[in-house]
C-alpha cells in the first residue's frame, strides 16, 4: 500500500480528467460512477492519473498494476467530488484516492486482491521518510 503527500502540482492529470466529465456524469460521483460508462479518452486520463501516482515502483510494476485495472474496468467504479478536490476510484484491482488538501494532495493506493491491510494497518511514508534510523 501507498499513503504519500506531495505537491499538488503533480497531478495536473486530475483538474483535465474532471474537465472533461459531464454534468450528469459529475452528478454521478458521490455515489459511484461505473467507469465502463466513460468515453474510452477519459478512461485513458484516469489510467495515466493512477499510473503517475503509483509509478513509485519500477516500470514494470506500474505496468502490471495498470493492466490488472484496466482489465477489470467493467467492475470498477469512480467516486469524488464535484468540485474536483477528491477523486476515488474502487475495483477489483484498486482502492486509489486522491485528495486536495491546499498546496498538497494526499494519495492511496493499493490492490485489494494482494493487500489485505487496513486503513489503521498502513504506513504513512511521509512521517518514515521523516523519522531517523535508530542508532544501537
Amino acid at each position: 500500500p501507498v499513503d504519500m503527500t506531495v505537491p499538488a502540482t503533480r497531478l495536473p492529470q486530475m483538474g483535465a480528467f474532471y474537465e472533461t466529465l459531464t454534468e450528469e456524469q459529475l452528478g454521478m460521483l458521490e455515489t459511484g460512477l461505473a467507469v465502463s460508462t466513460l468515453d474510452s479518452s477519459q478512461q485513458e486520463m484516469l489510467l495515466d492519473l493512477v499510473s503517475n501516482s503509483i509509478g513509485l515502483a519500477d516500470t514494470e510494476t506500474t505496468a502490471t498494476a495498470i493492466s490488472e485495472i484496466r482489465a477489470t474496468l467493467s467492475e470498477t467504479y469512480l467516486f469524488g467530488t464535484p468540485d474536483g478536490l477528491t477523486l476515488a476510484l474502487s475495483g477489483p484491482h484498486v482502492d486509489f484516492e486522491v485528495s486536495h488538501q491546499g498546496s498538497t494532495a494526499k494519495i492511496t493506493y493499493r490492490d485489494p486482491s494482494t493487500d489485505s491491510l487496513t486503513a489503521e494497518d498502513r504506513v504513512d511514508t511521509a512521517s518514515v521518510a521523516a523519522a531517523p534510523p535508530e542508532v544501537v
